[in-house]
Parts: structure tokens; C-alpha cells; sequence
């Protein structure tokens, strides 16, 4: 197995299933849009990846007052493990590997007014590590990626589960 497949999760990334295992923190969100053409439109949901190093540190990616762990849409027939090794990957540096599940969000998302949901995702919350040498970096002007043992900025309440997650890991 290469490094960029590597996982030891005994379980597949599937949030249904990870919902239900009591060692994984698992809540429930409503989020209200303006409309029904929002990221999570048409989406299964969302991975985010904590990447610790060896040194108790993570990986956050920071511009102005926000700082998020790696993130990204997952469609509804990607492998959600890959696309976390994927979006880990480029931000780190090199390959990782996942190494457990940390929490599970369920989000029904809204639109404004609406009395039931459009559309109901997951949040999937992982932890990795680096498969290999890492030297963080990203290709966006408005990001830079680092490891930090603190959280490097404080976005204040406005930044809700991103916010949280980072803090999940320091």
C-alpha cells in the first residue's frame, strides 16, 4: 500500500455508520441559507482533517482573522477517506495518513422560512498524520499553511464549527 492510501481505520469513512460508535463525538446542526444554491447543495458533505505532526502540532491553514483545518466538499459517490488524503495532502505538503475519526456532524441545511430541510449532510472530522516528509505550503495568495500548537488567530463566534474543529486538536 502506498502512502497516500494508507489508513487504519478498522471501519469505513462512512458517516452513517460512524454515527453510531460511541468512541466518535457525533451532534447535529441546522444551518439556514437564502437559497438552495449554497456549498453543500448537492453534496453527501464535508471532510476536515487535522493533521498532527510528531511534535503535538497541526496543520491550520490562516488568512486574517480565519483559521480552518483542511476541508472539502465530498460528492456523493467520492470515497470520503481519499478525499480526506487528498485535501490533506497539498496543504501538508505530502501524503498522510488517516488515523481516526474524531466526530461526526449531521447538518440539515435550510432555507430561510422553510419548515423542513432541502438537504441533509454529514461532517466528518479526521485525524492524520504525515505519511513521510512534510514541508506545509499552499498555492493561494490569501492562505498560508503551518503547524501550530496554539490557535493562531481567534475569528470570535462568527466562525462556529471551523473555529471548533481547529480547537478540537489543540
Amino acid at each position: 500500500m502506498t502512502a497516500t492510501n494508507q489508513t487504519i481505520l478498522d471501519v469505513p469513512l462512512d458517516p452513517a455508520v460512524l454515527r453510531e460508535r460511541e468512541d466518535i463525538e457525533y451532534d447535529e446542526r441546522r444551518y439556514v441559507h437564502d437559497d438552495e444554491t449554497h456549498c453543500a447543495a448537492d453534496a453527501a458533505g464535508r471532510v476536515v482533517v487535522g493533521v498532527m505532526n510528531g511534535r503535538g502540532e497541526v496543520l491550520v491553514l490562516v488568512a486574517g482573522d480565519d483559521a480552518v483545518l483542511p476541508n472539502r466538499t465530498v460528492g456523493p459517490d467520492e470515497d470520503w477517506a481519499a478525499v480526506a488524503r487528498e485535501t490533506a495532502a497539498e496543504p501538508a505538503g505530502g501524503p498522510v495518513a488517516i488515523e481516526g475519526v474524531r466526530a461526526v456532524r449531521r447538518v440539515e441545511h435550510r432555507v430561510e422560512g422553510a419548515d423542513s430541510p432541502h438537504n441533509v449532510t454529514f461532517q466528518v472530522v479526521v485525524e492524520a498524520t504525515p505519511a513521510g516528509e512534510a514541508d506545509p505550503g499552499v498555492e493561494d495568495n490569501d492562505w498560508t499553511a503551518d503547524w501550530f500548537d496554539e490557535v493562531p488567530v481567534d475569528g470570535g463566534d462568527d466562525h462556529g464549527d471551523a473555529a471548533a474543529d481547529v480547537r478540537r486538536f489543540l
